[in-house]
């Protein structure tokens, strides 16, 4: 299995640009009027996990798609999108979902996050499929 580390590293740009879009200047407003909390009140960390756990989380995500799609003969970037979808909902989307219910989050943060997701997935794996 040959990973392609360049591939990953983009994989891991795409996430923190998605993310700081989706949570910033597309849905950054709405999500913290669904957590009922004020930038000021998230946005003085100081602490480097919240940038950490989710670099490395996407470096091992990518590396295991790239792994699948290796499998399976992923090669056109539809065959990428539909792939990085199927894993996204098989994992991630079930995974959260539960975890939402459990932790009884407003279903608007949980549904908000799946769907970041869901476009990192889906970008992920067209990347993964035609570089």
């Amino acid at each position: 299995m040959a990973i392609n580390w360049i591939v990953v590293g983009i994989a891991v740009v795409v996430n923190m640009v998605v993310g700081t879009l989706w949570y910033g200047p597309l849905f950054g407003s709405l999500w913290l009027r669904l957590l009922g909390k004020t930038r000021e009140e998230i946005g003085n960390s100081n602490n480097p996990l919240i940038y950490v756990i989710p670099i490395v989380g996407t470096a091992i995500a990518a590396v295991v798609l790239s792994a699948l799609f290796g499998a399976l003969g992923v090669s056109g970037w539809w065959q990428g999108l539909l792939w990085g979808l199927v894993v996204w909902f098989a994992f991630g989307a079930t995974a959260l979902l539960t975890t939402g219910v459990f932790e009884e989050r407003p279903p608007g943060v949980a549904l908000l996050f799946i769907a970041y997701q869901l476009v990192v997935y889906g970008a992920v794996g067209v990347f993964l499929a035609v570089l």
